[in-house]
């Protein structure tokens, strides 16, 4: 197998991709010299464009540095949000007398006052 080379801009003939004929580099360079075509070259990504290697990583399930650094980012924001939903949950702890009196206080449909009450481990 041979040693896959990142290149610039192709050198040998013929300068571009195998697959879709692009001459912009960067390129693969895969070492492998076809007597009738010539070098074989597969056009590698750019913030332009996927190229050749990238819908080939892509198929294979692959991602982009740009992807995996985005998907981080969104996934620390995330765990922000949630951190400051955890710290501003509140708890309070009620017996059933307490409860009843503080439905009395703040009315039957409590729901319609902005307030929920949510029952935790009931028995």
């Amino acid at each position: 197998m041979p040693d896959f080379n990142l290149v610039a801009q192709p050198s040998a003939s013929p300068t571009k991709c195998r697959f879709c004929g692009d001459f912009a580099g960067p390129m693969i360079d895969t070492r492998v010299d076809d007597p009738v075509y010539g070098r074989i070259y597969i056009c590698a990504p750019t913030e332009q464009r996927t190229g050749c290697v990238g819908q080939i990583a892509q198929m294979c399930g692959l991602r982009s540095s740009a992807d995996v650094d985005l998907l981080a980012a969104q996934v620390e924001d995330l765990q922000g949000r949630l951190d400051d939903l955890m710290r501003a949950k509140g708890t309070i702890t009620l017996t059933w007398d307490e409860f009843i009196g503080l439905q009395r206080v703040l009315g039957e449909n409590t729901a319609a006052n902005g307030v929920g009450i949510f029952f935790d481990n009931v028995r």
